[in-house]
């Protein structure tokens, strides 16, 4: 038996693990073949790839590799506002609207249709580009600018705000008495 023929077994094993370890590699890599002999993790929401020779990873749909670092993977869901459909595409709704992002685009929905106004004394409410606004009711108004309150002021009775926000009657000593606010109207003298 020559030296070739009683090395051959082993040279057979060796070549057969090379080429199982080389098949691995490649099955492993998307077959996409051998990255320098190493076989590349899987990585996160994504599977991996061999591109010249250096493990990189291709996402699955709705996620992105954001950052271009491997070894996190597909960190990045891309059905966020802040990345829509791909890695840094944000949704800026106007101050009125709710932003979201379905399927990789932007949506955006006036605000009014999730808000619900409530009910505020003498006056009716609305909402009007994502805020509740009121309208007072004959006679009467919000002086104060506080929805809460609704229309505090009846405008035909009180004194400091007669016939609108801020008017004030005043006191002459010539009428004598207290003014009073009548209709919408300062009245002098006495009653």
């Amino acid at each position: 038996m020559g030296p070739f023929q009683q090395w051959q077994p082993a040279v057979l094993l060796v070549a057969a693990t090379l080429a199982v370890l080389f098949i691995g590699s490649a099955t492993a890599n998307g077959g996409s073949g051998s990255c320098a002999g190493v076989i590349c993790p899987r990585p996160a929401n994504g599977y991996s790839t061999c591109k010249y020779g250096e493990c990189s990873c291709s996402c699955y749909e709705g996620f992105g590799d954001c950052n271009g670092k491997y070894y996190d993977g597909c960190e990045t869901d891309l059905e966020t506002v802040e990345n829509c459909g791909k890695c840094g595409v944000e949704c800026k709704p106007k101050y009125y609207e709710i932003a979201s992002c379905e399927h990789g685009k932007c949506v955006y929905l006036d605000k009014c249709a999730v808000i619900r106004c409530g009910k505020y004394p003498n006056s009716s409410s609305k909402c009007y580009k994502g805020k509740c606004e009121i309208t007072c009711n004959p006679g009467y108004a919000d002086c104060n600018k506080d929805i809460e309150d609704g229309c505090e002021v009846c405008l035909y009775s009180d004194v400091k705000n007669c016939g609108e926000c801020d008017n004030e009657c005043k006191v002459y000593k010539k009428y004598g008495g207290k003014p009073v606010c009548r209709e919408g109207k300062c009245v002098h003298g006495k009653y």
